[in-house]
This record gives structure tokens, C-alpha cells and sequence, in this order.
């Protein structure tokens, strides 16, 4: 299939030729219309690794805990002429 047939049935060609440079975030609507207009699973367009499946266990993680107190308030410059 062409670009062109592809982005026919699924999207448009601006978007299709960002995400096959990789500069495109493909939402889920977009990866499973181009996985049923290609013909394949999704797993096949999208970088999933070779390491094991699943998360680590978060003993295993290295948590940060939060800062303590308030959340300083923006500061918002007043324009003068």
C-alpha cells in the first residue's frame, strides 16, 4: 500500500508521514485505526522492548518523596505603560 491508500482509510497524510518519522504522539483512536487498515496488531507499530513484561514492584523503584508545605503561588507580572 501507498501512503496515500493508507492515509485514505485511516488518517490524513500529514499525520501519517509525522509518525513514520517519528515526530508524531499517535493516540490510541489513531494507532488502532492504522492497526485495522494495515492489517496487523498494534503491538506491531509500536515499540514495546525486549525486557520482561509488566512494571517492577515498587520496592524495587526509587521513590522521592514530596516536598513538604504549600505550593508557592505564581507570580504574575502587572504590565504598566
Amino acid at each position: 500500500m501507498t501512503q496515500e491508500e493508507v492515509a485514505a482509510k485511516a488518517l490524513t497524510l500529514r499525520i501519517l508521514s509525522e509518525l513514520e518519522r517519528g515526530r508524531g504522539n499517535p493516540t490510541l483512536f489513531t494507532l488502532f485505526s492504522l492497526a485495522r487498515v494495515l492489517r496487523v496488531p498494534v503491538r506491531d507499530l509500536i515499540d514495546v522492548g525486549d525486557g520482561p513484561r509488566g512494571v517492577a514492584p515498587l520496592a524495587e523503584r526509587k521513590a522521592v518523596s514530596p516536598k513538604r508545605g504549600r505550593k508557592p503561588k505564581p507570580r504574575y507580572q502587572v504590565k504598566r505603560p
